[in-house]
């Protein structure tokens, strides 16, 4: 399991941010990941009206938090960006929308609040680090 469980994006619109997560960028709904044991005094409680989105049950995944009422959700001067690198062999199995992204050359697609995500093929990574290193 990787290291780092989740990241928490606080988000205005929960409706509106699930679909986009889920029918854009091809994720899914799952359980919360827990630390330790349930019930553990060390476990936090979840965050309330929380949703855990990833692609898969036990990958790195993004925690849906609802913003506090009459605050306005900020992006930009802590987070930059994101980026889901895609498998080249997968990436038919993405839905249209996040296809359409990576196959636009821009990449580059931002969530109903603002979150940028960034998509990269596999391979085009692969030769970035492999540029790097030599």
């Amino acid at each position: 399991r990787d290291p780092i469980m989740l990241t928490c994006l606080r988000v205005s619109n929960m409706a509106a941010s699930k679909k986009f997560f889920c029918d854009d960028l091809g994720m899914s709904v799952y359980p919360m990941p827990l630390a330790r044991q349930p019930g553990s005094q060390y476990e936090p409680e979840p965050i309330k009206d929380s949703v855990f989105v990833s692609y898969g049950p036990d990958e790195l995944g993004i925690l849906l938090v609802p913003a506090e009422k009459g605050k306005q959700v900020r992006v930009g001067s802590l987070l930059h960006h994101m980026t889901i690198i895609v498998d080249d062999a997968q990436k038919d199995k993405l839905p249209a929308v996040a296809q359409a992204y990576l196959e636009s050359g821009a990449n580059e697609v931002s969530s109903p609040d603002g979150y940028r995500f960034q998509f990269n093929s596999y391979s085009a990574s692969k030769s970035r680090v492999l540029q790097r290193s030599s």
